[in-house]
């Protein structure tokens, strides 16, 4: 790493002049790792967040399916109620016209006289 001493070079330096290099070299050495780790971390930060972005718009687009299944399920659930309903009215009916013939037995028989 190329230094900026003065005096670099020469031979009058003395040790405190020198040891005052070695700790500015050291402080510059460790303010541009600093700024190497804030740089990573910056773009870390920006790549997290594009992908929560994304996971965001998947929920959204998931949560939108759910919903219109939920309102597919309602919807068939009330079309097959209302089935359930006919059908039970039909039994219903069946069942009323089956009672009157047993309370009614002349009655069958006398279908069965006039259709044969």
């Amino acid at each position: 790493m190329p230094t900026d001493r003065p005096g670099q070079g020469q031979e009058t330096g003395s040790a405190s002049d020198e040891a005052l290099w070695r700790v500015i070299e050291s402080r510059d050495r460790a303010f541009a790792k600093a700024h190497r780790t804030v740089v990573d971390k910056e773009e870390e930060i920006h790549r997290l967040k594009a992908a929560a972005t994304e996971k965001d718009r998947e929920i959204t687009r998931l949560k939108r399916e759910a919903d219109c299944k939920d309102d597919e399920i309602q919807m068939l659930t009330r079309a097959a109620a209302e089935r359930l309903g006919i059908i039970q009215q039909l039994q219903a009916s069946r069942e009323y016209k089956a009672g009157l013939t047993l309370l009614h037995p002349w009655q069958a028989l006398r279908r069965k006289l006039h259709a044969g």
